[in-house]
């Protein structure tokens, strides 16, 4: 079992990728919470079956170029910390960290939606289809996009 987690400040994206010959993806969602204590309760529920699992997580990324970074340097210290929570509460066999470029390079971020989404089985899709809201899918997305690149697929 492997847990792709794409953490954020206040929402997270994640996926679970099953052990098979192929490795599928069989659960995905987003966890949001007001607090880190409920961003952790909420993840023991999300991940309650799953415990135990491999986890790859995308860990936050400074640029000493300003022009690049997307926010306060601060928001890096609050992604990594939820992050580590999150992961910690899939009670994990192994922790696997990767910077954004390791996994998807530099490419503009709507085309690589876009060649996860074609990695993705049909069944696999209707998966992520069913995350509400819509508005926040990318990051469930992202998630699946990092268990594929884990697993080979990407």
């Amino acid at each position: 079992m492997l847990f792709a987690i794409d953490p954020g400040s206040k929402v997270v994206g994640w996926s679970a990728f099953d052990n098979s010959k192929l490795p599928t993806l069989i659960a995905c969602g987003l966890l949001r919470a007001t607090s880190l204590t409920k961003m952790y309760q909420e993840a023991r529920r999300a991940f309650y079956d799953y415990m135990g699992a491999d986890v790859v997580i995308e860990c936050p990324q400074s640029y000493s170029q300003r022009h690049l970074q997307k926010g306060p340097q601060q928001d890096l210290i609050t992604i990594a910390l939820v992050g580590g929570i999150v992961a910690s509460a899939a009670n994990p066999t192994s922790i696997r960290s990767v910077l954004p470029r390791e996994w998807k390079g530099q490419v503009d971020a709507n085309v690589m939606l876009q060649r996860i989404l074609k990695r993705l089985t049909d069944t696999e899709r209707s998966l992520i289809e069913r995350v509400k809201p819509v508005s926040l899918l990318h990051n469930c997305i992202d998630s699946a996009g990092l268990g594929l690149w884990a697993v080979g697929r990407l």
